[in-house]
């Protein structure tokens, strides 16, 4: 209508990419709308290297969480005082003391155990799992890691289970083997995103990566299908989840 007018079609066109992005930031929840358990998750945070990897993808996640209407409980790794020294996960933190906590540069845990309930936020956080490789700062050779591990598809555990050894803070893996480890997001320089073992690259928007997590998890369901197919069982059912099945 536009040409035929003899208007300026720029406009529309604009809208039009509007329209496209708003569609595409959609599709994650709508390709994932049927699995059964999709609002909580329960996982495991471990940096090994440089430290601040923890602070590079939980701080974003924190100050987008009250947007995406998400609630955040952390518990930071400590080492028991009695005489076996055991680690262990700490007391409950809400989100602002998540933040204050990881914040503070003297801070002593490389590990957090963290509930997320809202919205999506299991199916979607189940997709980060994985090694996370960030930009090592500078006169460092050593580049920060997190590794994310889901360990159930809840927002709460009993005590009994915090118990297991299953979740318990793991030991970190040899620096060397997770240099060889496939990363499934490489964050690199310039706002540029890696995904699924550099299958994928994506530039981020101005915001940064939480509010750009639909776009990132579009790639990297869409690489999934092209590679064989999203593997919808193993990819939303973890260790305590299975426990709990097999005792009813």
């Amino acid at each position: 209508m536009a040409l035929f007018e003899q208007q300026d079609v720029q406009p529309f066109v604009d809208d039009a990419l509007a329209q496209l992005q708003a569609l595409r930031r959609q599709m994650p929840a709508l390709l994932l709308a049927m699995q059964p358990k999709r609002d909580d998750i329960t996982l495991v945070l471990q940096e090994v290297g440089e430290s601040g990897g923890i602070e590079r993808w939980l701080l974003p996640l924190l100050e987008d969480a009250p947007r995406r209407g998400w609630v955040i409980d952390g518990r930071p790794a400590v080492t028991s005082k009695n005489s076996d020294r055991k680690r262990k996960w700490g007391e409950p933190l809400k989100l602002e003391n998540v933040k204050k906590t990881l914040r503070n540069p003297e801070r002593g845990f490389h590990e957090v155990l963290l509930f997320v309930h809202g919205p999506n936020a299991g199916v979607f956080l189940a997709l980060e799992a994985g090694v996370h490789r960030f930009q090592a700062s500078e006169g460092s050779e050593t580049p920060p890691f997190l590794i994310i591990t889901p360990v159930a598809m809840r927002s709460s555990l009993s005590e009994k289970e915090l118990e297991l050894p299953a979740i318990r803070p793991p030991t970190p893996p040899p620096l060397k083997q997770l240099r060889l480890m496939p990363a499934n997001r490489d964050h690199l320089a310039d706002e540029k995103l890696e995904l699924c073992n550099g299958a994928r690259q994506m530039t981020l928007g101005s915001q940064g990566y939480f509010p750009d997590l639909e776009f990132i998890l579009l790639e990297h369901i869409d690489q999934a299908e092209r590679a064989g197919g999203l593997d919808r069982e193993g990819l939303f059912s973890f260790g305590l989840d299975q426990v709990r099945e097999a005792q009813r």
